[in-house]
């Protein structure tokens, strides 16, 4: 096989369809055809996991679980994620889901754009794994794996990125703009910074509701110097409001290396003007984002207001999908 997952549409075809990061056999209804998708012919696919191959790269898949496993204990004892597993399965499906979406894109399949989330995984499971079910999160243009660490349905997803009624959008938002409200998941945006003061109004919604929500809002370094940033800190630590504010570091706004536009070398270091902690932390490391996501989540919880985490990362790839820009980055970080 293909290593992954095989579509069948009811005349034995085979068709192309996102493969998941576990084995299993299931019927995925993406919605009815039309003459603008070629993907497939039926409404019903019959997925059939073959052979699954490692769903990331075995060095990497054994850092990440290592990463886990070395810390369980310590994780028990201080009430840490247990469930090793679910989190593995979490970064798997990220890095599978985006890894085929740019196959499919690049086939012609994903209907506007795409932005894969490939190298950042980290982020999204520990972030995720340190709050609650009734928590909610904002994502942004890059946000596949935000909502798929918050339990996003895949096939949803798959649907709303090939333009079907049967998607979270119905077909009508694409990629940047999947959300799912009974998960917490508020959705992302395609305009920078803009999901800033969407979580920080969820946050003062919570607290007027006396909800004991909290809200979790991921964002670029790029997001960090528009004017939304300084507001929205500003506002939530006036209120002591109920929110997270995770700043994913990948060292490049779109095109630009931050280090040419920001006249700070730590973004958390802004926090300390809006009176609340900053730090900044490995971002490839699941067990510190966990953990530091975890301390920001109580104290947000227990009325003590927002906290700012800048996580260092690195995008793997190119901007999108499209990958139509000029070399802007050398081949030893590539």
């Amino acid at each position: 096989g293909d290593g992954g997952f095989r579509s069948f549409d009811s005349k034995g075809q085979v068709a192309p369809v996102l493969r998941s990061a576990v084995g299993h056999v299931a019927v995925v209804d993406i919605g009815a055809a039309d003459d603008r998708d070629p993907v497939v012919g039926d409404d019903q696919l019959l997925v059939v996991a073959d052979q699954v191959s490692p769903p990331v790269g075995r060095v990497e898949h054994a850092i990440f679980a290592a990463a886990f496993v070395e810390r369980r204990e310590e994780g028990r004892r201080r009430g840490g994620p247990e469930a090793v597993d679910e989190q593995l399965d979490s970064y798997s499906a990220q890095r599978r889901f985006d890894q085929r979406v740019q196959e499919l894109f690049h086939e012609g399949f994903v209907k506007g754009t795409a932005h894969s989330y490939v190298g950042e995984e980290a982020i999204a499971v520990g972030a995720c794994a340190a709050i609650e079910d009734k928590d909610y999160i904002v994502s942004h243009h890059r946000g596949h794996g935000h909502c798929i660490a918050k339990g996003a349905d895949l096939t949803r997803m798959a649907a709303e990125l090939f333009g079907r009624e049967t998607g979270y959008s119905k077909g009508l938002g694409g990629s940047m703009h999947i959300a799912d409200i009974e998960r917490g998941i508020l959705g992302a945006n395609g305009i920078v910074g803009a999901g800033i003061g969407l979580g920080t109004g969820a946050a003062l919604s919570a607290k007027l509701r006396n909800s004991g929500q909290i809200c979790v809002v991921f964002f670029g370094d790029g997001a960090s110097n528009e004017g939304i940033f300084h507001e929205a800190l500003n506002m939530a630590s006036i209120w002591k409001l109920p929110i997270v504010f995770v700043l994913e570091n990948n060292q490049f706004g779109l095109s630009t290396r931050i280090t040419d536009v920001a006249a700070i070398d730590r973004f958390s270091r802004r926090a300390a003007s809006y009176s609340m902690p900053g730090e900044t932390i490995d971002g490839n490391d699941v067990a510190a984002v966990y953990d530091t996501v975890s301390r920001a989540a109580s104290r947000a919880r227990n009325g003590q207001g927002p906290s700012l985490i800048e996580c260092i990362t690195w995008r793997w790839g190119d901007h999108s999908m499209r990958a139509n820009l000029p070399a802007y980055r050398g081949q030893d970080e590539d």
